[in-house]
């Protein structure tokens, strides 16, 4: 008997943890907070974080995962004395609402990334961007290559995000067929990932699906059209790209871009947009570093923000002597750098911390540059597909069971070829012959 139990992230952008079980095997997918992650706990002991996530409701009670010795406090079966002995987590990318939690379970349950994800991984472990807790027991395995825990056979299939080594899941046993989408998008440089990943499966009993943009649809799903092709209103991965290049070369003072460094391709990009275009680039030292480690390259300026000498280091002093050759990339903790830049600075927000202004540190940002006399505009791109992208993969895909999660709405999310499942938190389905039935 195959059960799914949708434990978190359904009616919730983040923190999505669903298991699929059939008899003693047990897959586990994804592994991040709810809610963001008390960063004063970073230093706590495995046994106080979960204390308090269990208490925050950040992350579910899960049976069968935790050490024993860190779960003393509550009624959970710990690791050690769990029924399914074949059991493992799969993430489908590199992002914290994902994957922040992995340091917190068990070190021995296997964990199975892409192989670009754990280049990513490793790379934010260099430069101490690791995640709470212990290591974690990464596997990379290879996408489109089917693999078994226990009797649950998991092949990874490849998506477009905007992070590297993001992919979607198929899950097969003997009683059916799940698949999970991961976050996805068709306005980035790789939407026939997205694509592939529809085709590759399509018909499946059980589709599980991001909704993240169908949160905020102002109409009607079923008056939309679905599409593949991107809204005026979408920024492409190209736009960011062509966006920067528009204002840096129209102003006359440094460019700061604040972006999110795990967004490798992003940066790949800008850099060789840059040093096309008689520009030169400089990186906060751990975005160098991250890039350095995970794609080779060395080909900027790294900011130097103290009088030790660092290779290709620059300092504010040597950017104010030509501010307008410099596009500066920088983060939130480093916004009072940009009172020390002489000239016309402004400042484009490409999808870095603070992502918007339900985080109050927005605001706090805005009313920093505005003191500053410092313009600001946003030139990012998301990383998740339109309402009219998303209707296009689900038709695309047709599943006997469409189940929207990662969303404020997902009751929004339909398709006529579909039944509509909305799980409610802490509910178990079993599939059998392509539907999903409620367990008493």
């Amino acid at each position: 008997m195959t059960k799914i139990t949708f434990y978190a992230g359904m009616k919730v952008i983040g923190g999505t943890i669903i298991d699929v079980v059939y008899n003693d095997s047990r897959v586990i997918f994804d592994c991040g907070f709810t809610v963001n992650f008390d960063k004063s706990l970073e230093k706590a002991s495995k046994s106080k974080i979960l204390n308090n996530i269990f208490q925050e409701d950040s992350f579910p009670v899960l049976d069968g995962v935790f050490a024993k010795k860190d779960i003393e406090k509550h009624n959970i079966v710990p690791y050690e004395e769990r029924d399914k002995k074949n059991t493992a987590f799969l993430v489908s990318h590199m992002h914290l609402d994902h994957m922040g939690a992995l340091g917190l379970i068990h070190e021995n349950l296997p964990v199975y990334v892409t192989e670009d994800s754990l280049k990513l991984y490793n790379g934010l472990c260099k430069i101490g961007d690791e995640v709470v807790g212990s290591k974690p027991n990464l596997k990379a395995v290879a996408t489109d290559k089917a693999f078994k825990v226990g009797d649950i056979e998991v092949t990874l299939i490849e998506v477009d995000h905007d992070v590297i080594g993001a992919c979607g899941f198929k899950i097969s046993t003997p009683d059916g067929e799940i698949a999970y989408s991961g976050d996805l998008r068709l306005h980035g440089l790789d939407s026939n990932k997205t694509l592939d990943f529809a085709n590759k499966v399509r018909g499946i009993d059980v589709l599980i699906i991001e909704g993240v943009t169908i949160s905020f649809l102002q109409e009607n799903i079923d008056d939309i059209i679905s599409t593949k092709d991107t809204k005026e209103e979408f920024n492409t991965e190209i736009q960011v790209i062509d966006n920067i290049k528009e204002r840096a070369f129209n102003n006359d003072g440094v460019t700061v871009v604040n972006l999110y460094n795990r967004n490798i391709d992003r940066i790949n990009n800008l850099i060789d947009m840059v040093n096309q275009n008689d520009k030169i680039l400089v990186l906060e030292d751990n975005t160098a570093k991250l890039m350095k480690e995970v794609t080779g390259r060395d080909d900027y300026k790294v900011l130097q923000l103290d009088k030790e000498e660092i290779i290709n280091g620059i300092d504010i002093n040597e950017i104010n002597k030509n501010p307008n050759k410099y596009i500066l990339q920088l983060s939130y903790e480093n916004t009072s750098l940009i009172k020390d830049i002489k000239g016309n600075t402004i400042y484009l927000h490409a999808n870095g911390v603070p992502l918007g202004d339900y985080d109050e540190k927005y605001q706090i940002l805005l009313d920093i540059l505005e003191g500053y006399g410092v313009d600001f505009e946003v030139v990012g791109s998301g990383g998740h597909a339109s309402p009219e992208n998303l209707k296009h993969i689900a038709e695309i895909v047709q599943p006997k069971n469409l189940v929207p999660i990662h969303s404020f709405a997902p009751e929004r999310f339909r398709i006529d070829e579909s039944k509509q499942i909305l799980p409610e938190l802490g509910s178990t389905y079993i599939l059998k012959d392509g539907e999903m039935i409620l367990e008493d």
